[in-house]
């Protein structure tokens, strides 16, 4: 079973708030612990029912061929309303991730770099938030029985197997990390 995206959220941007005293000019703001908490969630961009995939999917969320049609749409409207690249190019990552298997590209080395790269785009503030938290989903992922394929496009997986996911750790983890956010931004 698959870690939930909640506990994802919390423990990406747990982990934001952890390394952040040590990252030259970061800051504890909404937006750089949000950044974190989506960092976490994109490397299951790539499964139709994932937390993201399905705010990003308004026809037939939870299903490819929805996101297919939602990406479809969305280069339609964008290059026949605004010509906007960001739009365009949302729309062409969507109708991609429609054929990328769950724990794929996104699971890597290789999604890990593309989202830095990306995220580079918005400055320090989303940057490093954005690394921090996928990394974190990574070493969460690889903590599975499954693991994922680090060094994509090699199909070895890897794993440190702790057990499986979901259930009672799943719960304890994101109880943990939430507990860290609050006393870090509250107290």
């Amino acid at each position: 079973k698959d870690m939930r995206g909640i506990t994802h959220m919390a423990v990406g941007a747990a982990g934001y708030l952890l390394l952040e005293p040590v990252i030259p000019g970061a800051g504890a703001s909404a937006i750089s612990i949000s950044a974190a908490a989506l960092g976490a969630l994109l490397p299951d961009v790539d499964h139709p029912s994932s937390m993201l995939s399905r705010k990003m999917t308004p026809v037939m969320p939870g299903v490819r061929i929805g996101r297919l049609i939602s990406g479809a749409l969305l280069v339609a409207a964008a290059v026949f309303a605004s010509l906007d690249p960001v739009l365009i190019g949302l729309g062409l990552f969507m109708i991609l991730l429609t054929f990328c298997p769950h724990r794929g590209v996104t699971h890597s080395i290789v999604g890990l770099a593309v989202a830095g790269v990306l995220a580079w785009v918005f400055g320090p503030e989303v940057f490093y938030p954005v690394l921090i938290g996928y990394s974190s989903h990574l070493v969460a992922d690889l903590s599975t029985g499954g693991g994922i394929p680090l060094l994509w496009p090699w199909k070895q997986n890897f794993s440190i197997s702790m057990g499986r996911s979901g259930g009672i750790v799943d719960r304890v983890t994101c109880l943990v990390a939430l507990l860290y956010l609050s006393i870090r931004t509250v107290g």
